[in-house]
């Protein structure tokens, strides 16, 4: 019976010929949007960077994972991320260490900017060179090409 419910309850609710889509647990989540961008330091491969949407919270994030080989040879190595938009001032950074394999920003409502698109960056050990994801219109394309950080300039 359960089953049931739970299968009706996310299909649609029907009053008097007015059909109202549901969402359930199963139609949202995380993923990955547009391509990722590289961090390369002191010879080598440090980690990548690149934007989450959550359909759940109609949300965007940026996401950093450390290369395990840079983890171990640079304990203490810190990462800067930011998820933003060159279409508005509205912005998160945030700073993680390689004590952590996985750093993520917090989320920004990703019709904020017209038009929509965003990019996640990260620098790591204070580096200049920033690299960055590609620049992702949430109409369905790229429109900026990503880039890869090759060490402290």
């Amino acid at each position: 019976m359960r089953t049931k419910i739970a299968v009706i309850a996310a299909t649609a609710i029907t009053l008097t010929g007015l059909t109202i889509p549901v969402a359930s647990a199963a139609s949202c989540g995380k993923m990955s949007i547009g391509q990722p961008g590289n961090v390369h330091v002191w010879g080598e491969y440090a980690g990548q960077v690149e934007q989450i949407y959550d359909s759940c919270a109609d949300a965007v994030s940026a996401h950093w994972q450390w290369s395990t080989q840079f983890q171990n040879d640079h304990a203490g190595a810190t990462v800067t991320l930011k998820i933003s938009s060159p279409y508005t001032v509205a912005s998160v950074t945030t700073t993680g260490w390689t004590s952590s394999k996985n750093v993520d920003t917090g989320g920004l409502a990703h019709g904020i900017p017209t038009p929509d698109a965003w990019q996640a960056s990260a620098t790591v050990a204070g580096c200049s060179d920033w690299a960055k994801g590609s620049l992702w219109w949430y109409g369905g394309q790229d429109w900026g090409q990503q880039h890869d950080a090759w060490g402290c300039n």
